[in-house]
């Protein structure tokens, strides 16, 4: 469910910050879902089970973990 008009989108805010190790630690904030207007709350759910955030952020980790 995108939208190009900004006071009518969700915002995601993605924060890097120093981990251990030498490591980073990623941040991820998908916020302000009401914005979208009636059906707000089924594009959230739809962000919960396995193909939503935890696919995306699963993705985003092999993407930027290095190959052995």
């Amino acid at each position: 469910m995108m939208n190009e008009d900004p006071e009518k989108a969700s915002e995601v805010c993605i924060q890097f910050r120093r981990g251990y190790n030498s490591g980073a630690l990623i941040e991820f904030e998908h916020r302000k879902f009401s914005r979208h207007g009636e059906g707000w709350q089924e594009y959230f759910d739809a962000m919960k089970p396995q193909q939503g955030w935890p696919y995306i952020l699963n993705k985003f980790k092999s993407y930027c973990t290095p190959a052995n």
